[in-house]
């Protein structure tokens, strides 16, 4: 990741950081994510900046990567979970 700028680098923090919220109004899939996440920041999500992981070829912008990165942060700390139906991310109840 230090190939890429602290810009792009930022978009894994603003997920971290607003995601919670955005899930408490409703569960939303991954595509609903980066819609809002791409409006709310779209200094920051440039598509012209290619993902390079190797797992999608280098055709996923990198601010979609750390999107998914920020998601999975917050799964790993079990803030949010995975409706495997719905494909939609859920607030996590404690427990």
């Amino acid at each position: 990741m230090a190939k890429y700028s602290d810009q792009i680098r930022s978009v894994r923090k603003i997920t971290r950081e607003t995601l919670t919220a955005l899930l408490e109004e409703k569960p939303r899939n991954i595509m609903q994510i980066w819609k809002i996440i791409r409006k709310n920041n779209e200094e920051i999500c440039d598509d012209e900046i290619k993902c390079t992981c190797g797992r999608k070829d280098g055709n996923q912008p990198e601010w979609q990567h750390q999107v998914r990165w920020g998601v999975q942060d917050l799964k790993y700390h079990k803030k949010i979970d995975l409706n495997r139906e719905t494909r939609k991310y859920f607030i996590k109840k404690e427990e």
